[in-house]
């Protein structure tokens, strides 16, 4: 249940959930969107123009702005914890709400920039050298010669999860 309304209202498919829409712009909540040609973009404050029928879209772009949320509470407790507005056992209290694999998220995400120290120059570097030097991010990219042309391969792993 809801003990007062959003802040932001983040809606995959406005026609769907035109009601939601509808009622949001009523009360004056901000709509982050995904629209798509069939949608009307002037409903929506923040439009994110995708393809709100395509899984591997909805699948990147939900993953995205959750991770963004993720990110803006940790960074939230930090500071709300730096300048005395709540208490450790009072953070310790909101975590109680976090599922397991939020709270392992967001340890591997803490350790990971733990992992990371300035140089003298200000710039951030991996205190862990740890990297194999290969690009396995673009594994899945092949150069065709005879096209002149990046290939992407596409494996129907992806689509099962």
């Amino acid at each position: 249940t809801l003990r007062r309304l959003p802040d932001m209202l983040f809606v995959v498919d406005i026609n769907t959930e035109d009601l939601a829409v509808m009622e949001a712009n009523k009360l004056r909540i901000p709509i982050i969107a995904m629209v798509d040609t069939n949608s009307n973009p002037d409903l929506v404050e923040y439009v994110i123009p995708s393809n709100d029928d395509a899984i591997r879209a909805v699948k990147l772009i939900v993953s995205v702005i959750a991770n963004a949320v993720e990110e803006g509470m940790r960074i939230r407790e930090v500071d709300m914890a730096d300048t005395g507005q709540v208490s450790k056992a009072e953070l310790a209290e909101m975590e109680q709400y976090l599922g397991p694999s939020t709270l392992a998220k967001l340890k591997a995400t803490v350790e990971d920039f733990d992992s990371y120290e300035e140089d003298d120059s200000g710039e951030l570097e991996n205190a862990t050298d740890d990297s194999d030097d290969s690009d396995d991010e673009y594994d899945d990219f092949e150069y065709d010669d005879e096209e002149d042309k990046a290939v992407v391969a596409y494996s129907d792993d992806d689509d099962d999860e």
